[in-house]
């Protein structure tokens, strides 16, 4: 087996210039920061920047995780995931790709804005997040990771193949293809896939189109898939959707969390 590739099946597995424009405690420790920025074409985005103060200092070179959202936009969900990474100790920052916080619950509403981001770019978008982020002076600029969900995965996929400044990128139930992986050998940064093996938006042809792309190209593979797992298992929202592909899997969701800890642990360094 290829060392860059781990396959695991696992049942229960603007130049952007910061301008801090507000800043609210969740709680006595975990605070929240806006954090506005210009995306490409020079739309108004603000991101948010998440971090436990008893943990980690604003003011302080700490590692650091990008949050990059599924097509929805910037719902609870990813403000959730920032919030989980802060509690261990991450300072994370969640990009707005769409800018103006924009967010439906709308499936048709968010195709539009998932298709119109794809056209400006999807890496192109969230590299004016990550520079935002790392604009702030709360990170190391070089100890920055990416992690994303659905339409986010396939968002850090194309960080990676853009061989984007991030020390590894982990992709949750993102949409991937052969097209989607790099085309050249080269040196990218580790990527690591968390995919429902029950989902039906992704064929299994298309995602082994991907990995064995990836592979080719000398991308750190890691792919980790849930057999019963649908798409956007993670979310606990999934199964409000109406859409009959997605579906919410607690155990799932657990264990992608926990590999994906222990992945940002290794790309970013335990305990730093």
């Amino acid at each position: 087996m290829s060392p860059n590739l781990l396959r695991r099946l696992a049942r229960p597995a603007l130049p952007a210039v910061a301008t801090w424009i507000a800043a609210l405690s969740a709680s006595a420790e975990l605070q929240r920061v806006d954090v506005a920025y210009e995306n490409p074409g020079g739309v108004a985005a603000t991101g948010l920047l998440v971090y436990d103060d008893a943990l980690t200092a604003a003011d302080e070179a700490s590692p650091g995780v990008l949050v990059v959202p599924e097509w929805w936009g910037m719902t609870a969900f990813p403000v959730e995931q920032a919030e989980r990474l802060a509690a261990a100790g991450r300072v994370a920052f969640v990009a707005d790709m769409y800018g103006g916080r924009q967010r439906t619950d709308d499936p048709e509403e968010a195709g539009e804005l998932a298709g119109a981001a794809k056209s400006t770019g999807l890496a192109e978008l969230a590299t004016a997040a990550l520079e935002a982020f790392k604009g702030t002076g709360s990170v190391d600029p070089a100890n920055v990771a990416a992690i994303g969900f659905c339409f986010g995965g396939s968002t850090v996929a194309d960080l990676v193949k853009a061989r984007a400044d991030i020390v590894g990128g982990a992709s949750f139930h993102g949409g991937l293809s052969a097209d989607a992986a790099p085309a050249e050998s080269g040196t990218y940064p580790p990527l690591a896939l968390y995919h429902g093996g029950a989902d039906p938006l992704v064929e299994p042809e298309a995602l082994a189109g991907f990995v064995e792309a990836c592979v080719a190209a000398g991308v750190p593979l890691t792919l980790v898939s849930y057999p019963e797992a649908k798409h956007a298992f993670t979310n606990p929202a999934a199964d409000g959707y109406g859409m009959e592909a997605t579906a919410y899997d607690a155990g799932a969701a657990g264990a992608a969390f926990a590999a994906s800890d222990r992945f940002l642990d290794a790309v970013l360094g335990a305990g730093d």
